[in-house]
C-alpha cells in the first residue's frame, strides 16, 4: 500500500494525522538533514500503523515536503 505524506519537521509535538484516504500529515522533531527526518517519519508511521519499521520505506520525495511511502 502506498500513502502520501506531508512532512512537518522541527515540530515541538510529534504527531501523525490522517487527513483522508491514504493521506497523512506527519510532524517530527528531527531536522531535515542527511535523512534524519525521513527516518523519523518512517518510524512514526510504523508506530501509528502498528507495523515493523522495516516494512515502511520511502518511494519518492526524499528531499521534498510531499513524500510517498510504501507499507509492505
Amino acid at each position: 500500500m502506498k500513502i502520501s505524506v506531508t512532512a512537518k519537521t522541527r515540530s515541538r509535538k510529534p504527531s501523525v494525522t490522517k487527513t483522508g484516504g491514504r493521506r497523512y500529515v506527519v510532524a517530527v522533531a528531527a531536522i531535515p538533514e542527511r535523512g534524519k527526518a525521513n527516518a523519523a517519519i518512517a518510524d512514526s508511521l510504523a508506530a501509528y500503523l502498528g507495523v515493523s519499521p522495516s516494512r515502511v520505506r520511502i518511494v519518492s520525495g526524499a528531499g521534498a515536503r510531499q513524500k510517498i511511502f510504501e507499507i509492505n
